[in-house]
């Protein structure tokens, strides 16, 4: 009842506010005509004419679009709710707003001080009019203002400098000028909607004082007609007293439940009603008193999903959602009473486990909590397997504050993930000194990206079997000024990770790109250069657009470059990564798989994919003399990449067994240290300058 009539009172005040904005609407709008033909008038000659009338035309047939919802809401305003006449009139608004911002853009064609100056002025005239017109609905005043104050400020920002710091300032004061004009707006506004709750609130006891009058004229005139009724009308009183305590008790009683509904909400998590950050760090605070007060011990466990961005990211929000929800059931289920589960948000849980004799008891609950995750879940028809990473901090040895207990297990978590996941760890002093040196090789990989640490090395790909250099993959190295030269190894996953991965690879993309145009206009025999795409890199939606513009920039034509993508990548992702495949095919540019054989992808997979090229990953090709599975393995890949008539590239060719047998096999290219380990560009230009003198290139 009370939020029913909650609502109609809100419904009531939106209504007077509308009529309120409708009210106003046709001085404000005739004004705005007035305003802009006076301006029209008098700034004709200081700005080009074109522009001027049709920034006053803008301005006029805005304002009687305005005037045309006011003649409509006058006409039948039960045509529409309440809310459907504010957000049409807020449409109209906002494009006189806009409207507002030509005469602001005016100011950017023309040096004219006068012109400047009253342009200035009555833009700021025309947003000190708003509050007054607009505070009953502050949509309609935001739409209003915004538009020609950010336009004037952004002017003022592109014609300042620091040797004419005035437009600068300008620009300030205009920003100034706005927020004292919306907080006034806003200050209006909560005057016109206080004093609209107590027009209603005063008709509502007046409507009750008036029944109150009515009922004991009533009674009094029953009194006099028929003095025997009077206990009974007592009585009915009496009744009515006891309905209004009634209402009042429940009235207290649903304030104190919505009281506690808002204390839970506070310490407690909102997908999955487990305790928050802020209730875990008090329960372990409490933790920590009893078990110092008692000499005793507790552990605090740091759990997170494995791979659960990839079910977000393939399966939807939604059904992530649902998967955490089950999750903290399966883990509330296991914990014993008086211990603690809560999430930090993402993937990530805390266990808090007090009076615990020793090790033991945690590594018992750890691999129980490991078993339980284990079992499949069913969600929306998909049967998902998830896995947990686990780290695990002991008090007191491990710190003896909350903050250090949970840094701890955090560290231990991140090492049990870079031992392979789905396991354990308890912390030790190293994983400290482990997760520092994390940090700084991060902060140390930004620096090289911007120092220009990083270089391009590139392996040569030939072809079969007359050993002739047709191009080239860029693999990327970083020239570390302590460590010497790293490879990709040292550092590519903590630049996944961080999300440096994205400007790095453009950087590489980039430099291929521009070796790639001098090697063509040098007149070498070399058709394409390949450079690896990652996963993040993919799934950007500006992707095609970077790729273009560095095509255009660096004069490398779309069929020298070749993009290569994992199949583990093709495996997870979703479609709308597998259309900016496509998009990069259609401009020409080729796609190969890498590593192919690892991911098992299905040949519905293959077809989909506009690829040219299928490269066998080298661990097929490492054991070809020794290992029939990995020759059989070969021969398929190449006898189906033959069928769907790609490329094949063989990956990590060594020795001269696996050169004869990838020949006798048909297979189209060949990349490893037999031809030749990754090298500076300069080398390579000596291979395929030798290569253009007639020479074969010599196995290594």
């Amino acid at each position: 009842m009370m939020k029913l009539e909650k609502k109609a009172e809100d419904s009531r005040i939106l209504r007077e506010q509308v009529d309120l904005l409708y009210g106003n609407a046709l001085a404000a709008n005739l004004t705005v005509i007035a305003v802009a033909f006076v301006y029209y008038a008098i700034v004709y000659d200081m700005v080009d004419h074109v522009l001027l009338t049709i920034c006053v035309a803008s301005l006029v047939c805005t304002a009687l679009f305005r005037l045309f919802l006011r003649h409509r809401y006058i006409s039948d305003p039960q045509r529409h709710s309440s809310s459907q006449w504010a957000w049409r009139y807020t449409l109209g608004t906002l494009l006189v707003g806009i409207a507002w911002g030509g005469p602001a853009l005016l100011m950017g064609t023309t040096d004219n001080i006068l012109f400047r100056g009253l342009t200035l002025l009555i833009i700021l005239v025309v947003i000190a009019t708003a509050p007054p017109v607009l505070s009953s609905l502050l949509n309609a005043f935001y739409a209003y203002t915004v538009p020609p104050s950010l336009m004037m400020v952004v002017i003022m920002i592109l014609d300042g400098s620091l040797e004419n710091p005035l437009p600068l300032l300008a620009a300030l004061g205009i920003a100034i000028y706005t927020l004292l004009q919306t907080a006034l707006a806003v200050h209006a506004h909560r005057h016109i909607s206080h004093n609209l709750h107590l027009q209603f609130h005063n008709q509502e006891l007046i409507s009750c004082l008036h029944k109150e009058i009515d009922q004991r004229k009533h009674a009094q005139l029953l009194l006099k007609r028929h003095g025997e009724q009077l206990e009974e009308q007592i009585e009915e009183r009496t009744e009515q007293l006891i309905l209004t305590n009634q209402e009042l008790q429940q009235e207290m009683e649903e304030r104190r439940r919505i009281e506690e509904d808002l204390k839970h909400l506070a310490h407690h998590d909102a997908l999955t009603d487990l305790p928050n950050r802020l209730l875990l760090e008090d329960r372990l605070k409490h933790a920590i008193d009893r078990a110092q007060r008692a000499h005793g011990r507790l552990a605090v466990m740091f759990l997170d999903l494995d791979h659960f961005k990839h079910i977000n990211d393939s399966l939807g929000h939604a059904l992530g959602d649902e998967l955490l929800r089950q999750v903290s059931s399966r883990l509330s289920n296991r914990i014993r009473k008086g211990d603690t589960v809560a999430r930090l948000g993402g993937d990530e849980f805390i266990i808090v486990m007090e009076q615990i004799e020793g090790p033991d008891d945690v590594d018992a609950l750890a691999q129980e909590l490991m078993v339980a995750l284990r079992s499949p879940f069913n969600i929306q028809g998909h049967r998902l397997f998830v896995d947990c990473s686990i780290g695990i901090s002991m008090f007191p040895q491990d710190g003896e504050i909350g903050a250090q207990l949970l840094k701890n297990a955090d560290a231990a978590m991140y090492q049990s993930k870079e031992d392979g996941r789905n396991n354990y760890s308890f912390y030790n002093s190293h994983l400290t000194e482990s997760s520092m040196d994390r940090i700084n090789m991060v902060s140390s990989l930004r620096q090289a990206l911007e120092q220009q640490e990083l270089e391009v090395h590139y392996q040569p790909q030939v072809s079969l079997p007359d050993r002739q250099i047709v191009s080239a993959e860029a693999l990327i190295r970083w020239n570390h000024p302590d460590n010497g030269l790293l490879l990709p190894a040292r550092f590519l996953a903590l630049a996944e990770e961080s999300g440096l991965i994205v400007p790095i690879g453009l950087w590489v993309l980039r430099t291929a790109c521009q070796q790639m145009s001098r090697w063509k206009a040098a007149g070498l025999p070399i058709q394409r250069v390949a450079v690896n795409l990652a996963g993040k890199q993919i799934r950007r939606a500006d992707l095609l657009l970077q790729v273009r513009e560095i095509l255009q920039q660096t004069g490398c034509r779309p069929e020298w470059l070749e993009l290569e993508i994992t199949e583990g990548f093709i495996m997870r992702e979703t479609d709308s990564a597998i259309q900016i495949l496509h998009d990069l095919r259609r401009i020409g540019v080729h796609l190969a798989i890498d590593d192919f054989g690892t991911g098992y992808s299905s040949l519905s997979h293959l077809k989909r994919l506009p690829i040219d090229r299928l490269k066998i990953d080298r661990s097929f090709i490492r054991d070809l003399a020794r290992d029939p599975s990995d020759a059989a393995i070969t021969r398929a890949v190449i006898a189906l990449g033959t069928s769907l008539k790609l490329e094949i590239t063989a990956e990590g060719v060594e020795n001269a067994y696996q050169e004869r047998f990838l020949v006798r096999e048909s297979c189209h290219q060949a990349q490893g240290f037999r031809y030749g380990r990754p090298m500076p560009a300069q080398k390579l230009r000596k291979m395929l300058e030798r290569e253009l003198q007639g020479h074969v290139i010599r196995a290594v």
